[in-house]
Parts: structure tokens; C-alpha cells; sequence
């Protein structure tokens, strides 16, 4: 159980990327946890108008399982907002995965693809995500929980956006 220190430091970078949301901030922040990529992606999700993007090593369960990431994920997807996510490994998030597979039969716009090993998507060393088009978190390192995140950058996103354009186009 999360003791209340770090419960209190969980709830103070949750109001702040919150704000940073609203505001349509172009101040880039860092991110050093797994919950705080949580924060992150539910965020994006739960602000999303258009399109989200993710690359990343396989879902975390930290991240990916985490409630109110789920919860925005799926309030996304009923608001037609389209989810592409590619992986280099298999997905690792069970409760999202269950997920998924219905809001598939349901016909919402969500995509997963996950990478062959070996092949040059799986071995990229970062990982990142777009929201919208000018929102989004950047992962040099995926063996490092160590990002930054921008909530209005729209060209820095789109660079990510084209990348993510073709590894996914090269993923059968």
C-alpha cells in the first residue's frame, strides 16, 4: 500500500499535468515512475479529441493496468477518439488486453500491433506516445522509467507521429 507521502506526491503531479492539460501548456515536465506515465497516458486519454499513438516495449502492467488509464481509455474510445498503440514485445497488461479484445467486438477504434522479435521496430530503444497531435511523452531509454512530456508541442509531436507512422506501416 502506497504510504501518504507518496500518495500526496502522486496527487500533486496529477493536479499539475492536469493543469498543464487545460492550460494547453508548452512546458515540458519530466516523468521518473511508473505511476507517473500513468498520470500521463490517463491525461492524454481523458483529454483526447482526435487520435492517441503509443510505442512502447510491451504495456506495462503499472501503467497500462492501472484503473483510471482504463477508465479514460475507454471513454476515449466512445468518444470516437481513434487508439493505435504498436509494441516490441508482448503485451504484458492483462487487464487492458481483456479490455481490448471487447471494445474490438464492439467496433471502437482501437489497434494493437506488436512487433516480430529481432526486427528493427522491436529493437528501437525509445518509447513514446501522441495525443492529438501536440501533446506527448518521449522515452529515450525504455529500460528507464526516465521521460518528458509536453501537452502542446505540436511539432516535436508530429515528428513522433510520422515515426510511429512507419513502424506501424512495417508491422504485419
Amino acid at each position: 500500500m502506497p504510504s501518504k507521502r507518496n500518495e500526496k506526491e502522486l496527487d500533486n503531479y496529477r493536479q499539475t499535468v492536469e493543469r498543464l492539460a487545460e492550460l494547453d501548456s508548452s512546458e515540458v515536465f519530466s516523468n521518473g515512475r511508473p505511476e507517473h506515465a500513468a498520470i500521463i497516458f490517463s491525461t492524454f486519454l481523458k483529454h483526447a479529441k482526435d487520435r492517441v499513438v503509443i510505442f512502447c516495449q510491451n504495456l506495462s502492467r503499472e501503467v497500462f493496468d492501472d484503473p483510471c488509464v482504463l477508465s479514460n481509455l475507454e471513454s476515449a474510445l466512445d468518444r470516437k477518439v481513434k487508439v493505435e498503440i504498436l509494441t516490441q514485445e508482448s503485451p504484458a497488461a492483462t487487464n487492458f488486453l481483456a479490455k481490448e479484445k471487447s471494445w474490438k467486438e464492439q467496433g471502437l477504434p482501437i489497434s494493437l500491433k506488436t512487433a516480430a522479435k529481432g526486427s528493427p521496430v522491436a529493437e528501437v530503444n525509445a518509447n513514446f506516445a501522441v495525443a492529438d497531435g501536440k501533446a506527448y511523452r518521449f522515452e529515450p531509454k525504455r529500460v528507464k522509467v526516465e521521460a518528458f512530456a509536453c501537452m502542446n508541442n505540436p511539432e516535436a509531436a508530429a515528428d513522433l507521429v510520422n515515426l510511429f507512422g512507419k513502424m506501424y506501416r512495417a508491422v504485419a
